[in-house]
């Protein structure tokens, strides 16, 4: 399952219309605090995608609280950004992001990188 954390439901619904459409099984979540909770409940993601703007905290803390974690920390997390920016882009990696795709997106290369992730 890929764990979709986007609070923009038209580009959650295109990331969800593409990876159905192949076979993926999804799950979508509008807040960090949520994607925590089903991170740690029993349908562990196999996937995070991960926005780093969410109106709670954002996909930069997610995303560090879920690698610092013994029991997250091997789940591959894609970090998903509009802001087109060197240091977002180092930061993701700073704290453990295993990827990083800046929107918008281009199909072919969101399609090779999750499947790069899920291989």
């Amino acid at each position: 399952m890929t764990l979709i954390v986007e609070d923009d439901p038209i580009f959650s619904d295109l990331c969800e219309e593409l990876l159905q459409v192949r076979g993926y099984q999804t799950t979508t979540v509008t807040e960090g605090w949520e994607a925590m909770k089903v991170v740690a409940s029993k349908n562990r993601p196999d996937l995070i995608l991960m926005d780093l703007q969410l109106p709670d905290i954002t996909g930069i803390e997610t995303a560090g609280m879920l690698k610092k974690s013994t029991t997250h920390s091997s789940i591959p997390i894609i970090a998903m950004t509009a802001f087109r920016d060197r240091w977002n882009e180092e930061a993701c990696y700073e704290v453990g992001c295993d990827d990083y795709i800046p929107k918008p997106i281009s199909v072919p290369r969101f399609l090779e990188k999750v499947a790069e992730h899920l291989s």
